[in-house]
């Protein structure tokens, strides 16, 4: 019997890279993520099942399974689709 990952899952803590890195794996819920926000850092997303929609002014790019999003501080970063996503970020 396989247990049920609990999301979102700390696979690296930004205290053990002397705070230049963090890695995260979620899986969040279509519907249930923040809104479109910002950060003052950077943030890449390997999106491993389903899509997240990113915006940059008044621009959308939609990045799927399989694919690299890089997200540097002006883009507004993702928001599930429809689709449930599960994505390390």
């Amino acid at each position: 019997m396989t247990a049920t990952p609990s999301w979102p899952r700390v696979l690296l803590r930004s205290e053990d890279s002397d705070h230049h890195l963090s890695v995260i794996e979620t899986a969040p819920a279509p519907g249930v993520s923040p809104p479109l926000h910002s950060h003052a850092f950077d943030e890449t997303f390997y999106v491993m099942e389903g899509e997240l929609i990113f915006q940059l002014r008044d621009e959308y790019f939609t990045v799927g399974a399989g694919q690299l999003a890089f997200a540097p501080p002006a883009y507004r970063t993702p928001t599930p689709t429809s689709a449930v996503p599960r994505l390390i970020n």
